[in-house]
């Protein structure tokens, strides 16, 4: 691997099975279906009103607006938010597909891990992959070769407390070949760190060469501290957006 410090020795078996799932499993469900069940959900209630109103239940103006109600309620609930770096989502598939041939459990998404892996990313951009950064395990309650981790950390409102026993590794692979990149972490002195039980939760973000993987505990001292909200405030968002147009169409018909 260019620009990289270690050596790499030949994959184990266990690692090559590791690649070789990550290879074959990056695909993602067409978009398409989303738009199926929609459609379909949007049949099945037109279906049940022919049924119980007659033969033509769209002569009502509130059946037609409460069937565009319905209709764009289902588009937003089987609907989410798009990731826009697939990149991320592939290596950390490929991170717990390494951890799972181990028989350890796959780490769960956090999202301020997230945000900071993506602050650090974007400090990281400029540097090239010599850099004394590339490979290395930092842990953020400890002055490290990060400057603007302090910023960083109230910009993601993480407490410096609860970092402790968290785990920053960047990587930097000239333009994030997938299979390098998931290479220099599950093949080098990284890959003690994906294996180690303690770690539960992880956040993923990029920038240009660079690819920061956030590790995080279930502990007080390092899990970045507080519950995180289960619904992503933009996919909150995009349901209070679709939830107003909704509600708008209601009234706009049924007046």
């Amino acid at each position: 691997i260019r620009h990289t410090k270690w050596h790499l020795e030949p994959l184990s078996k266990t690692r090559q099975s590791t690649l070789n799932s990550f290879n074959t499993s990056t695909k993602r469900p067409s978009i398409h279906l989303t738009t199926s069940l929609a459609i379909s959900s949007f049949s099945l209630l037109y279906c049940t009103l022919l049924i119980f109103f007659g033969s033509e239940p769209m002569a009502s103006p509130k059946l037609i607006s409460l069937l565009l109600f319905v209709l764009v309620h289902v588009f937003a609930l089987l609907s989410r938010p798009v990731h826009c770096n697939e990149n991320e989502d592939n290596l950390l598939q490929g991170i717990n597909s390494f951890r799972q041939a181990a028989k350890q459990p796959p780490l769960v998404k956090n999202g301020k891990a997230d945000c900071l892996a993506d602050e650090i990313a974007d400090e990281l951009e400029d540097e090239s992959c010599t850099s004394t950064t590339n490979g290395a395990s930092i842990v953020p309650s400890s002055n490290t070769r990060l400057s603007d981790l302090p910023k960083h950390l109230d910009k993601c409102k993480i407490n410096a407390n609860s970092t402790a026993d968290a785990t920053i590794m960047p990587v930097c692979v000239p333009d994030l070949v997938p299979t390098l990149v998931l290479t220099n972490y599950t093949h080098t002195a990284l890959a003690k760190y994906l294996n180690n039980s303690k770690y539960t939760g992880v956040g993923v973000g990029s920038e240009d060469n660079w690819m920061v993987v956030v590790l995080t505990t279930n502990t007080p001292t390092g899990s970045f501290s507080g519950a995180l909200s289960l619904v992503p405030k933009v996919g909150f968002g995009h349901y209070m957006v679709s939830s107003l147009l909704g509600l708008g169409l209601f009234f706009l018909f049924a007046n």
